[in-house]
């Protein structure tokens, strides 16, 4: 297992652990690291990550586990599309919408492929035209940058608090465009 993968299972468990307020069954966990190598496998195949800098591709991962628990709950039937999300336009474990988010493949593909769908998601994130953390969860949740949804802010709050507990900063920093993670470490105390 990768340090990217680890990293991404531990993810994957604090978010089901504080989502479900238990620790997963047997047969979940064996789901959850499969998951965690398919969402490794796509920071590390991604041609453009969600964030720049020192920790993009952990913030990347923690990212996909953060919204792939917000959307489905790691849910097996939200995965493969059993179970769909607004009268039908979302699917896949990141409630992937019709239009811009699907990087024109059809709904079975997305469904046939939870790899397609974490590589997809990934893509969306990547669409804001601003460095904003705000405005790159706002376009995923709604597909526009200045509009804001329930969704969003809970996708925000998610990881922002998942990040704080890794150590991770998210900057919007000039020069940057996509908003710039790294770990809070990199940040010594002013004296």
């Amino acid at each position: 297992m990768t340090t990217l993968t680890t990293f991404i299972l531990t993810a994957i468990v604090a978010t089901y652990t504080a989502g479900a307020k238990v620790a997963p069954p047997e047969a979940t966990k064996l789901n959850l690291v499969r998951l965690a190598h398919v969402f490794s496998d796509a920071v590390e195949d991604a041609p453009v990550l969600p964030f720049e800098g020192p920790a993009a591709r952990e913030a990347s991962a923690a990212l996909l586990a953060v919204v792939a628990w917000t959307e489905g709950g790691y849910s097996r039937d939200v995965e493969q599309c059993r179970r769909v999300g607004d009268q039908g336009r979302s699917v896949s474990l990141f409630q992937l919408m019709a239009g811009p988010a699907r990087g024109g493949h059809s709904a079975k593909e997305i469904c046939a492929s939870t790899a397609l769908s974490a590589q997809l998601a990934l893509r969306t994130f990547s669409l804001a035209k601003t460095p904003s953390f705000a405005r790159m969860i706002n376009v995923y949740a709604t597909g526009r940058e200045t509009a804001t949804s329930f969704g969003a802010l809970k996708i925000r709050n998610f990881f922002l608090k998942f990040a704080e507990s890794e150590k991770i900063v998210i900057l919007t920093k000039e020069g940057a465009a996509r908003p710039w993670a790294e770990f809070a470490l990199a940040h010594p105390p002013q004296l």
